[in-house]
C-alpha cells in the first residue's frame, strides 16, 4: 500500500513537472526589449532594420511619441532545440516629457537595449541616467541588456567612446547600417537567444523551488 502511494506521488509530480515545462514553453515563446536612449541617437532606426516591419524613413528626424511597439520572430537556441520567439521591440522616446510614461513601458521587460550616438559627447551621461532608470524590481541583470553604439548613415567613421565603469559589463554591439546591418543583426540575434536561455533557467530553478517543497 505504502509502494503505490509513493508511485501515485510521483506520477502526481511527473505530471505537474510536464504541466509545468509546457507552460514555460509557452511563456518562453514571447521576449519583450525595451529600446530606450536619448534623442536623435538612432532608436526608432535601429528598431525599423531589426523588426525588418517598417520600411526606413529617409531625409529628416522624425521624434518617437511616447512609445512604438515593433514585433518580429526571431529563432533561437534552446537546450539544443531551434525554436521561434516572438519579440516586441518597445522603442521608447528619449524625450523627458514621457518620463512619467517610463516605469509603465518597462514593466513586465526581459530585456533593455541601450542605444547611444558616438559623434554626441553628450550620450554618455545620458546612457548612464537610463541605466539607473531601469527599476531594480525588475531583477535584471547585466547579461540580459546590450548597447548599441549607432553610427548614423552617411556620417564619417568614430570609435565608441568610453563607457562608464558600471556599463562594462553590458554587452556592446556597433550599428553600422546600412553597410554593415547584417553583422549587427547576428550579434543582435545571439543577444536575444541569451535572453531566452536566461529566462529559461530561471524558470527551471523556480520548478525545482515548488517541487522541494511540495
Amino acid at each position: 500500500m505504502l509502494f503505490f502511494e509513493k508511485n501515485i506521488k510521483f506520477e502526481s509530480r511527473q505530471i505537474f513537472v510536464n504541466l509545468v515545462e509546457n507552460f514555460v514553453l509557452i511563456i518562453m515563446n514571447h521576449l519583450k526589449l525595451v529600446v530606450v536612449g536619448p534623442n536623435k541617437c538612432g532608436k526608432s532606426y535601429i528598431c525599423n532594420y531589426l523588426s525588418e516591419t517598417v520600411e526606413q524613413v529617409t531625409g529628416g528626424y522624425h521624434p518617437t511619441s511616447g512609445v512604438r511597439i515593433l514585433e518580429y520572430e526571431q529563432k533561437v537556441k534552446i537546450k539544443g532545440k531551434i525554436s521561434k520567439v516572438e519579440v516586441e521591440l518597445w522603442d521608447a522616446s528619449g524625450d523627458k516629457k514621457y518620463e512619467t510614461c517610463w516605469p509603465a513601458i518597462f514593466k513586465g521587460s526581459n530585456g533593455i537595449v541601450f542605444v547611444y550616438n558616438p559623434d554626441n559627447p553628450n550620450h554618455v551621461n545620458d546612457l548612464q541616467n537610463w541605466y539607473r532608470a531601469v527599476p531594480p524590481s525588475l531583477g535584471l541583470s547585466e547579461q540580459q541588456m546590450c548597447i548599441i553604439c549607432h553610427k548614423k548613415p552617411d556620417t564619417s567613421f568614430r570609435d565608441p567612446v568610453s563607457l562608464p565603469d558600471d556599463l562594462h559589463k553590458i554587452l556592446h554591439l556597433f550599428s553600422n547600417i546600412p553597410k554593415d546591418g547584417e553583422r549587427l543583426k547576428e550579434k543582435f540575434g545571439k543577444f536575444v537567444s541569451h535572453v531566452a536561455w536566461g529566462r529559461v533557467e530561471a524558470s527551471e530553478q523556480e520548478e525545482l523551488q515548488i517541487m522541494n517543497t511540495s
